[in-house]
């Protein structure tokens, strides 16, 4: 459906920085929506029946999000329309009209037909940011109307009476709340307006996800009473293919030695070991860039009156989210690829750093595997490294990533067999956690399955046709003094996660009652049903799971699943959707990487010891002899922690310098 209006390339209006016609409007909208906001009472349906005044009711939505600002969600998560396609499926289009200031514009939007409305719809509205001295912002915006923005022919307009965003700082967190009313007018059927009053709310988690998975884009830094001399055009982010590119049009002002920040994300957006590379298209000039590498690029003006834009790419370019299928997958690759093959730099266009970016992009993808992880091809063996580091050579069954720095990730990659043990599994899986163990690079790990298991147990086909030989499980039991999977036993002094992705039976449920956090996805089944089969759970998961909870002795004796209330009371740290369980475990390796090593595995030895049965004091005397406590107290670390206390910073944590091998 063809759309006559036009985003123009400077939006600015001539008189820029400048209140628009509709201040006393939006203001107006402000009260209302801070009236709502106040209480949570009062709200009316409005209907939901056919004809012209068809309006969705006053609908809220709420959400808490972890580690972030408010005013980074709000600039770089809920405004930007291009973050805005992937957090709200409704959005078609969203353009800039005029630009008033940099927190008051008249935009246009188009909304989708599917799901929304019975058809499309356009809107037409004044929107204006505002920033309060608590650190709390909101986004307001109200239907206006405007000669440059004619109704469409054979496109309905919506009046939009409210919709307003909420960020309130709670701490490191922002609680964040959407109330939103529209009359979508015309004729509409009664459940498409239901549908669209119970998705609306959830918008607020759609962009919470969207933050967890891939950060926030870049913007600029809102400065409480200092506004630069400087016109903003227009900024932009694209995500097609992974590129990441954002696009900020200035006009510099006369103020020569002005400057501002723009903020990008380090942690999701664009990874730590790449970094950024800042250009300059238009007048290079006039503008000088400068990057702290800690996630902020300063900007300054050198001449005035000059439009230029400024770029924000990626260094090195990889694909954070495989696709549901591998042939989609290699349209999406070529495409990448292509765009790639483009991205040359242009004339006129001025590069901070390497003129091209380093390409980082697997030619093959599981389909089942998560955002955000990069993974090497599965169907042959390999040697993946983090930077310099080079881990031991496994198969096809087992993908070692390294999502986030100081991370390990093994993925049990028998999907076809729902993950059964084999014993060449199993051995790579040896080879892997104890080189982990010693490498003090790496601090913790993270253990999941490739499709709809974490782990059926041990593969029964192979046990009946070694049963009775030297190589059967039972007597690789006695061998083996880690456990199923080198995990159900194993006494490492570095933090083991299990993002449990599907059920788990027989010894994958004796691997998950060992780890120190489990993330298990929503309706996850977890039993030991081996009694029912004639064997024993005896690996590990009886006495661990004993411990955890007497109460799971029943369901141990007859191989019944456990009940989720129990599951949630005494294994699980965290149920999550099944998306959300590795960014889950990401945001718990992250908490645990942010402590100091040693400390975190002195404090694993004193959970290993009290594991191996041992009283309070004999605890505390046999772990206090141990390499990592005494290096607790005599190793850089503590030093930079009560620094770092003092000096009231973030202490920078350094790799423990230890050489002896914990007790395994």
């Amino acid at each position: 459906m063809a759309v006559t209006i036009q985003e123009p390339a400077l939006p600015a209006v001539p008189d820029y920085p400048v209140a628009s016609p509709w201040t006393d409007r939006i203001d107006h909208t402000r009260q209302e929506f801070l009236d709502e906001l106040a209480t949570q009472d009062g709200w009316i349906d409005l209907g939901e029946k056919h004809g012209d005044t068809n309006p969705v009711p006053v609908v809220r939505g709420e959400t808490v999000v972890e580690d972030v600002e408010p005013y980074a969600f709000l600039a770089g998560v809920v405004q930007p329309p291009g973050m805005r396609k992937l957090w709200d499926p409704r959005t078609e289009a969203g353009m800039m009209i005029k630009r008033f200031s940099r927190q008051e514009v008249l935009f246009y939007a188009v909304t989708k037909g599917k799901r929304f409305v019975a058809s499309p719809r356009d809107l037409a509205g004044i929107q204006k940011d505002y920033v309060e001295p608590d650190g709390s912002c909101m986004i307001v915006q109200t239907s206006v109307d405007d000669a440059d923005l004619p109704e469409q022919a054979h496109m309905k307009r919506a009046t939009l009476s409210l919709s307003g965003w909420h960020f309130k700082p709670e701490g490191p967190n922002t609680r964040i709340t959407y109330i939103f009313q529209i009359a979508l007018n015309g004729s509409i059927p009664n459940a498409v307006v239901a549908l669209a009053t119970t998705e609306t709310p959830l918008c607020t988690g759609r962009a919470r996800d969207l933050f967890y998975e891939r950060g926030h884009a870049p913007y600029v830094r809102h400065e409480n009473g200092r506004e630069p001399a400087v016109i903003f055009q227009t900024e932009s982010v694209t995500l097609d293919h992974d590129a990441r590119e954002y696009r900020c049009t200035i006009t510099t002002g006369q103020r020569i030695g002005d400057s501002f920040e723009i903020v990008y994300d380090r942690q999701r957006m664009y990874q730590p070991e790449g970094g950024i590379q800042a250009a300059i298209e238009g007048s290079p000039a006039a503008v000088e860039l400068e990057d702290n590498g800690k996630g902020v690029l300063q900007v300054k003006t050198k001449a005035a009156g000059e439009t230029l834009t400024i770029v924000i790419r990626p260094r090195t370019l990889y694909l954070l989210k495989p696709l549901p299928s591998d042939e989609r997958f290699q349209r999406m690759r070529e495409a990448f690829l292509d765009t790639l093959g483009r991205a040359r730099v242009a004339p006129g266009l001025s590069v901070a750093g390497r003129a091209q970016p380093h390409i980082a992009c697997p030619s093959a993808f599981s389909a089942r595997a998560r955002a955000p992880f990069r993974t090497a091809p599965a169907d042959q063996q390999r040697t993946a490294s983090m930077g310099n580091l080079q881990h031991p050579q496994v198969g096809a069954h087992l993908v070692v990533d390294f999502p986030a720095p100081k991370v390990l990730l093994l993925r049990l990659n028998r999907p076809e067999a729902l993950n059964a043990m084999t014993a060449d599994l199993e051995a790579d899986l040896a080879k892997m956690l104890d080189w982990f163990e010693d490498e003090n690079s790496l601090w913790v790990v993270i253990v999941t399955g490739t499709g709809r298991a974490f782990c059926a147990g041990q593969d029964l086909k192979n046990w009946q046709k070694t049963a009775g030989t030297s190589s059967s499980p039972d007597e690789n039991m006695k061998k083996n003094k880690n456990g199923f999977a080198s995990l159900s036993r194993r006494r490492s002094k570095k933090p083991f996660i299990c993002a449990l992705n599907g059920f788990a039976y027989g010894g994958g449920g004796e691997t998950l009652v060992n780890a120190d956090i489990v993330i298990a996805c929503e309706g996850c089944k977890i039993g030991f049903p081996e009694v029912k089969r004639g064997v024993v759970a005896a690996v590990g998961g009886i006495p661990n799971a004993v411990r955890r909870s007497p109460q799971l002795t029943p369901y141990l004796l007859t191989g019944e699943p456990i009940p989720h209330h129990l599951l949630a009371a005494h294994i699980f740290t965290e149920v999550v959707p099944t998306n959300e369980v590795l960014p889950a475990a990401l945001r718990w390796a992250a908490k645990l990487v942010d402590a100091s090593p040693e400390a975190v595995w002195a404090t694993k030895e004193h959970i290993n010891l009290h594991k191996d049965g041992l009283g309070v004091s004999a605890v505390v005397d046999a772990a206090l002899e141990t390499e990592v406590s005494k290096h607790v107290y005599r190793g850089e670390n503590i030093q930079e922690g009560l620094r770092a206390f003092v000096e009231k910073r973030d202490p920078v944590w350094r790799d423990p310098a230890l050489g002896a091998k914990s007790k395994l």
